[in-house]
């Protein structure tokens, strides 16, 4: 079996902590959400999950725990896909988008 060098390995268990929390998210808006969550196509929740992955990123992990995501309403949700739709289109820059949605969360805090 080859060596998988150290700074690889930081890299994939980075990614992994990334898509575990993004998951966990997603989840807690679906739950949240209930029927809503079906009216939505693939394509917003593939923009929200983006989001939600910028958002990971930019955030330190003690704020990314006081989230609430349980508390994100529908039209919060649509706000935040429309970013991330944005982001996609290149119409809005990536770090504009997460500050965007930080100040969303940072009400609740």
């Amino acid at each position: 079996m080859p060596e998988v060098p150290q700074d690889e390995i930081g890299r994939r268990v980075f990614q992994l902590k990334k898509e575990r929390s993004v998951d966990a998210a997603a989840a807690t808006i679906r739950n949240t959400l209930g029927e809503e969550w079906l009216r939505l196509a693939e394509e917003d929740i593939s923009a929200l999950r983006r989001m939600l992955g910028d958002l990971w990123l930019y955030t330190d992990r003690k704020t990314w725990e006081k989230y609430s995501f349980s508390r994100l309403t529908h039209d919060d949700v649509r706000t935040i896909i429309r970013i991330g739709q944005s982001v996609e289109r290149g119409a809005i820059h990536e770090k504009a988008a997460i500050d965007q949605i930080t100040r969303m969360f940072s009400a609740q805090i």
